[in-house]
């Protein structure tokens, strides 16, 4: 017996059908496991929502059901920094800073880990659908002026008509289908993750604010 028949090998053919059999898994299990990336990074985005909603909670406790004042929505290097530092002390995290080098640091739950770079660029990954609260009337503190949007806006008149539905956080951009330029489609509706006034998190109709 020759030494070739003792230790068969390969055929050039018989390669390439083993190389193309690995190429056509690798093709079905690559979206499966970057759909499984994405649904756990939905996941913690809700999360976040949610430790939001837990701090609005809290706020509109003290503050006589008003939503925490903002006349901008948040952008750390443009100095809005409302309402996030009003939620400041009911959240037990380190809120968005700019340190030495002039970098934004940020973390949950300020940042979607979808988020492809917003909150680098600004400090979180969320819109605060309330702002810019603003009214006609100057001489308004900003305390009555947030109880005057939070009861126009989500409760007053707009209960009937969804306001407790509507959403208080979103993703400020779409981005949970893999960027922030392509539309993530759930049912055939494009939309955001989202914290709603009646304190649930999921998913929005992305209509606008």
């Amino acid at each position: 017996m020759t030494r070739a028949n003792r230790y068969p090998a390969f055929t050039l053919i018989e390669l390439l059908v083993v190389i193309s059999v690995i190429s056509v898994l690798i093709s079905i299990l690559t979206p499966t496991l970057a759909a499984s990336r994405e649904s756990a990074r939905r996941v913690i985005c809700l999360n976040n929502l949610r430790s939001l909603g837990l701090a609005i909670q809290m706020y509109q406790d003290d503050h006589d059901r008003a939503l925490p004042y903002a006349k901008y929505s948040y952008a750390l290097p443009l100095g809005w920094t409302e309402p996030i530092d009003a939620l400041g002390p009911y959240l037990d995290v380190d809120l968005p800073s700019i340190d030495k080098y002039g970098d934004i640091v940020s973390d949950q739950p300020f940042c979607c880990p979808s988020d492809p770079g917003y909150c680098d660029q600004f400090g979180i990954s969320y819109f605060y659908f309330p702002a810019p609260m603003d009214v006609a009337t100057p001489v308004w503190s900003e305390q009555a002026i947030a109880k005057h949007t939070t009861m126009s806006m989500y409760e007053r008149g707009e209960v009937a008509r969804g306001g407790a539905g509507r959403a208080i956080f979103s993703d400020a951009s779409i981005w949970h289908s893999g960027g922030p330029n392509r539309e993530f489609e759930s049912d055939g509706l494009v939309g955001r993750n989202s914290l709603r006034y009646d304190g649930s998190v999921g998913w929005s109709v992305d209509d606008g604010p």
